[in-house]
């Protein structure tokens, strides 16, 4: 099991610093965050898209709804713009101490592209958590199965518990951490993701809400069940006596 195994997300991507970490905890924290949330296991928001909308990613696609809603134009995978965004965002986790970034807005773009920005975060030494990938066009899968996928986030109207399940079992990652996360007027749904994993078994899956505004706070609907413990196949030695010794877990069986 990882170290991100059945530990609550605190998703406070509205926030630069969490006033009260937990060590049982994951911390994501914003896109102006500076340094990780020790003692919890810090995470940092990274946009694909123009967080400041500063116009120095070019060329950008066309307009769409998120640049109406937030202001944030899309930078064009086909340019020099959208990498330099992407690296410069990574450079910067790094070398402020994050070990894991969210890279927001993957569904902006399609399975290739997000494949090759999972990429850019290997080799910058992070790890990636996968931001609704049932939204991305392709084989959605895929995004699972990058070596650099470390846990899946997943917001309203991007899946619901079975369908992240059934994902991680096409990408044959079956107890990969899935957490969902809602604000504002989410929290019905919040609450009936929190039901359907506790009434269809799922395990290392959580629910968390923000009471205050985009992601100002987190509270746990339903804590993440770890997997079981799988045990270790039996092993069969041979003493220097020439008795037969039976191993299981570490452990001579008698």
């Amino acid at each position: 099991m990882g170290e991100l195994t059945a530990k609550p997300l605190r998703y406070l991507i509205g926030l630069e610093r969490d006033p009260a970490p937990d060590a049982s905890d994951i911390v994501e924290l914003g896109y102006d965050a500076t340094r990780p949330p020790a003692p919890a296991i810090g995470c940092k928001y990274v946009n694909l898209r123009d967080e400041r909308n500063s116009g120095d990613y070019a060329p950008y696609l066309p307009p769409d709804d998120i640049d109406d809603t937030y202001g944030e134009p899309a930078p064009d995978p086909d340019g020099a713009g959208f990498w330099r965004n992407l690296g410069e965002q990574l450079q910067r986790a790094a070398g402020q101490g994050f070990h894991y970034v969210e890279l927001d807005n993957l569904d902006t773009y399609d399975v290739a592209t997000s494949l090759r920005c999972f990429n850019e975060v290997r080799a910058h030494g992070l790890k990636v958590l996968v931001k609704n990938p049932l939204l991305v066009t392709g084989e959605e899968s895929d995004l699972l199965r990058h070596e650099s996928a470390v846990l899946v986030v997943v917001e309203r109207g991007a899946g619901n518990p079975r369908s992240l399940h059934e994902l991680r079992q096409d990408a044959g990652r079956d107890t990969m951490p899935v957490r969902f996360v809602a604000y504002g007027d989410g929290e019905a749904w919040a609450r009936h993701c929190g039901r359907l994993i506790a009434e269809q078994g799922h395990v290392d899956m959580g629910v968390t809400y923000s009471a205050l505004g985009e992601y100002g706070s987190s509270e746990d609907i339903a804590v993440p069940v770890a997997p079981p413990a799988v045990d270790a196949a039996a092993t069969v030695t041979i003493t220097t006596s020439g008795d037969v010794q039976i191993i299981v877990n570490g452990k001579p069986v008698l």
